[in-house]
């Protein structure tokens, strides 16, 4: 299959902020810095700095030991009904 130049660059035109594109999945960390633009969720242990204009999803098996400035952060709990 070939693609023009064109197509190869349209792959994230179009998403919004507060659209999750991109997942660091559970058993990934990742130690540094780490920028991104449109939406991500994590589900693995991330250590540093994080920085976007886009929404961060933390899930229930996701870590966050950084500096965070995003938009918009997420983070998906437990919650027991009785």
């Amino acid at each position: 299959m070939t693609f023009q130049r064109s197509q190869a660059m349209q792959f994230g035109k179009g998403k919004s902020a507060d659209e999750i594109i991109s997942h660091l999945g559970e058993g990934t960390e990742l130690t540094g810095e780490l920028s991104f633009t449109n939406g991500l969720r994590v589900d693995g242990v991330v250590k540093g700095k994080v920085r976007s204009e886009a929404i961060l999803e933390i899930g229930l098996s996701g870590k966050v030991d950084a500096e965070i400035e995003v938009r918009k952060i997420l983070i998906i709990t437990l919650k027991a009904c009785f």
